[in-house]
């Protein structure tokens, strides 16, 4: 009867180190060691090396060299590095046109998200989406009303990307961006507290060198007319107007590299160009140089005028 009994254990014992031979270690056991950025395997010289990669929650096996998803076909030459088994490389990483496996972190049939439409509200603007039943929403901006199936009060002009979630690991999203013009156009100018922005969200908050600005436009401006009232500087060509002697403007040239009284290339890059300042300043210029050539004709002529009478002589 003993004799029969350890018999009976022997083989229970053999069947249960055999089917530890086979299944080692459960799927996401295994997978443990397939973290982020990890060399597996090898195929040859080229393409390379095998490594582990993180897409939409799902472990992948990448190439190192190609930096893209390796293709199954290239499994029967797949060369386990240490610690890493064939078997284990397919069951806790995808490859090309595979669903994720179970190991790999991620889910075979994400949640359906589609976004439908956009519409703009002023200074931001809402998202309509349709996502399938049981799941939780989230946004990277604004305010997510699922019951509705909107994210309201996105900022005009920026992005907003959707995530709808299932479980851990199992997520989809979609990003919606700004509908074109939103935020600027024909605004009424109470409803923002008097400032307008134009692909941008102006509140008062756009400023250069300390000032605040009515209007700003992220982009170009294409206009048939630019008026901007300004100062002018015909007092240039007043009596009592000082100007400089072309020495001193070299000097100051040389020593600061921009004209006397122009602002330097650092404070225009720093704050822009202001154009009726810009406007008046060049005018200035012009009429000084007009002033200097006034003065050169007249000393020109009282040469000339020396010349005639040294050669009547």
């Amino acid at each position: 009867m003993v004799t029969t009994l350890l018999r009976l254990s022997f083989r229970l014992l053999g069947c249960f180190l055999f089917w530890l031979l086979v299944h080692p270690h459960s799927a996401n056991s295994q997978c443990t060691a397939f973290t982020e950025g990890t060399i597996v395997a090898q195929v040859g010289s080229w393409p390379g090396d095998i490594r582990v990669q993180t897409v939409n929650n799902c472990k992948q096996a990448y190439w190192v060299n190609l930096n893209e998803q390796v293709n199954p076909d290239f499994i029967p030459l797949i060369t386990p590095k240490p610690g890493f088994t064939l078997a284990a490389i397919q069951q806790c990483l995808q490859f090309v046109n595979q669903s994720c496996p179970d190991g790999g972190g991620g889910c075979n049939n994400p949640p359906q998200l589609t976004i439908n439409s956009t519409t703009c509200n002023g200074t931001s603007y809402t998202v309509y989406f349709t996502v399938q039943s049981g799941v939780t929403v989230t946004a990277s901006a604004g305010n997510v009303n699922a019951a509705g199936s909107q994210v309201t009060g996105v900022p005009a002009g920026s992005n907003v990307t959707i995530y709808a979630t299932l479980t851990a690991g199992c997520t989809s999203q979609q990003t919606a961006s700004s509908p074109a013009g939103c935020g600027g156009g024909t605004v009424d100018l109470t409803n923002i507290n008097g400032y307008v922005g134009i692909n941008t969200l102006n509140n008062g908050g756009s400023k250069a060198d300390g000032e605040v600005f009515r209007l700003a436009v992220k982009g170009k401006v294409l206009a048939e007319e630019v008026r901007v009232r300004t100062g002018w500087s015909d007092f240039v060509f007043d009596q009592d107007y000082k100007l400089s002697t072309l020495s001193t403007v070299e000097r100051h040239i040389k020593r600061y590299k921009h004209l006397p009284g122009i602002p330097p290339a650092t404070e225009i890059q720093a704050n822009g160009v202001d154009l009726g300042k810009s406007q008046t300043l060049l005018l200035q210029k012009i009429e000084e140089l007009t002033l200097y050539a006034i003065q050169q004709q007249k000393q020109i002529e009282r040469l000339k005028k020396q010349l005639r009478q040294i050669s009547r002589r």
